[in-house]
This record gives C-alpha cells, sequence and structure tokens, in this order.
C-alpha cells in the first residue's frame, strides 16, 4: 500500500495500482501482528496477576503463623526465664552484673 514517489495519485479518489489485490494479505498480516501482541500481553498481564496472587497467599500465611504462634513463644519464653531465675539466687544476679559491669550500659 505504500507508494513511489513515481506513484503519485492525481486525485483524491484515485486508488494505486493493486490496491485491492495487496489489501487482504496485508489486512490479514496486521490483523496477525495485533493478535500476537494481545496474547503477549495477555499472557504477561496473567503471569503478573498469578504472581501478585501467589505472594499474597504466602504474605498471609506468614501473617497468621506469626500471629498464631508468637503468643505462645511469649508465653514459653516467660516461663523459661522465671525457670532459670528460680535456679539462682539473687547473690549471684547481683555478682554477675558487677562482673560484667553491665550497669554502666544503662
Amino acid at each position: 500500500m505504500t507508494m513511489k514517489a513515481d506513484e503519485r495519485i492525481a486525485h483524491p479518489f484515485q486508488v494505486p495500482e493493486n490496491f485491492h489485490e495487496d489489501f487482504k494479505s496485508e489486512m490479514k498480516s496486521s490483523i496477525e501482528k495485533k493478535d500476537k501482541q494481545k496474547k503477549r500481553k495477555l499472557k504477561v498481564e496473567k503471569l503478573a496477576v498469578n504472581f501478585l496472587k501467589y505472594a499474597a497467599v504466602f504474605v498471609a500465611a506468614f501473617m497468621i503463623g506469626r500471629y498464631s504462634i508468637n503468643p505462645e513463644s511469649r508465653k514459653n519464653k516467660a516461663v523459661h526465664m522465671e525457670s532459670i531465675y528460680n535456679q539462682v539466687s539473687d547473690d549471684d544476679i547481683t555478682a554477675f552484673i558487677i562482673e560484667n559491669d553491665l550497669l554502666s550500659n544503662l
């Protein structure tokens, strides 16, 4: 459908030579190109959407796991520290703090 410089149209209603013969093949190739571009774009969009879905599921699972496990671990840690303090006397704790100069960090 492109015209060379010597094939210029004399008036606006004149059709270039072989226009109707080339039109069908050029239209098919144009439609095929657009279809390929759409398919590629849809494929990329599907991948992005699927990635976001899986990321959201992973984050949700992480948050649910974190909030459901965390209170128990805090409680267990407190019980564990209490059992350690019950095994050590106050004088030992005071001596440890003084020997390691832990008060200067406060």
